[in-house]
């Protein structure tokens, strides 16, 4: 959308916040977190990344957003990352729970997904 619309700069200062929160955030949390505190400073700093692209993406083009379904999207992923995390005894069920969970919430586009895929594989154009 940014190179389409001539717009390269939106996605350079965007890239730019997110480096910058990625930097700070690892240089605060892996000494007292070690690896751990990597990974969150990465997801936080895709996280700002996400919101960013959200906001300047609507200057340029109109776009259907329901943050109500991304917001539960996401609680749903990082209930997966602690689960995991926490080695509960049940953790992999929990998880496959909340997989299913989001294939529900996004089962629109699961299923144009597969479509497009089958279509490709069979040789088919999108669309036809």
């Amino acid at each position: 959308i940014y190179c389409a619309n001539k717009k390269t700069s939106m996605a350079f200062l965007t890239n730019l916040i997110c480096v910058g929160v990625c930097l700070i955030l690892n240089l605060t949390l892996i000494k007292p977190f070690g690896i751990m505190g990597g990974a969150v400073a990465t997801a936080v700093s895709y996280l700002c990344l996400w919101v960013s692209r959200i906001f300047t993406t609507k200057k340029i083009i109109k776009i259907n957003f329901n943050i109500f379904t991304s917001v539960f999207a996401v609680a749903i992923l990082i209930f997966q990352a602690v689960i995991i995390l926490l080695d509960l005894k049940f953790c992999y069920t929990l998880s496959l729970i909340a997989t299913a969970i989001l294939l529900f919430l996004f089962r629109k586009s699961f299923k144009e997904f597969l479509i497009f895929i089958t279509n490709f594989f069979r040789g088919k154009k999108y669309g036809k």
